[in-house]
């Protein structure tokens, strides 16, 4: 491969690395704004004086309904930011593939991981959904009796039973797809970013994945790789 060549690989893989830092931005900005509406939601007066009252006499299917309304909003976020999330992980691994044409012996591996993270994250959002879809059929089903139960005359239904088995297999779902996923990121993202910012001696890009780890403070991280990549880029270019 020619140094022309070689160079407009790495441009392209670079420009790629930007695009995850700006997907990312953009996701943990929408996470954020989605959730602070769904606390303000739960914390409104209405909401909190519908459930009080719901809990003080109502039956379980009641109170299930009450709390339907937060639940729902919370399924719309999940696909909404695990989503964005994904479109940039799948740019990111792009961007490693371009790398390890120019650099086989660091980025060779980064894909395998990034995979790997791929499949723990859709693992994830396919037992969250359902999951949140489950419990307020799991609160409904939990009993007919009023509240505050009494533990001599209220017993579990059968239904709550048949919808608890459910909710495990979801939590199972959801376990060994975070396994895979923090493999996959530390192994692909963190390590594969790190490396990114040693072949091009950019130390922001070195500081940007650590902050990956920390949940929001990574809006600060997105921000230092965006930088690195191109002023690697312009590096390629001088």
């Amino acid at each position: 491969m020619n140094t022309s060549q070689t160079s407009t690989e790495e441009r392209s893989a670079l420009n790629k690395v930007m695009w995850f830092g700006i997907l990312e931005l953009v996701g943990v900005v929408a996470s954020a704004v989605a959730g602070f509406y769904i606390v303000s939601t739960m914390f409104s007066g209405t909401f909190l004086s519908s459930l009080v009252n719901s809990t003080s006499t109502a039956t379980a299917s009641q109170v299930a309904k009450a709390l339907g309304p937060v639940f729902q909003d919370i399924i719309y976020l999940v696909p909404l930011t695990l989503g964005i999330e994904l479109v940039g992980l799948v740019v990111l691994t792009m961007g490693f593939r371009g790398l390890a044409k120019v650099d086989r012996a660091r980025f060779h591996i980064s894909t395998p991981f990034m995979i790997v993270l791929i499949v723990g994250l859709l693992m994830v959002v396919g037992g969250a959904v359902p999951l949140l879809n489950a419990i307020p059929n799991v609160i409904a089903s939990a009993s007919n009796c009023t509240y505050p139960y009494s533990a001599t005359t209220c017993t579990p239904s059968s239904a709550f039973f048949n919808q608890f088995s459910s909710v495990i297999a979801y939590f199972g779902l959801l376990a060994i797809g975070g396994i895979l996923g923090l493999i996959g990121f530390i192994g692909g993202l963190i390590l594969g970013l790190w490396r990114v910012g040693t072949r091009y001696n950019q130390t922001t890009i070195k500081v940007g994945a650590i902050l990956q780890i920390i949940p929001y403070v990574s809006i600060i991280g997105a921000i230092l790789i965006i930088l690195g990549a191109n002023e690697a880029k312009n590096t390629l270019s001088r």
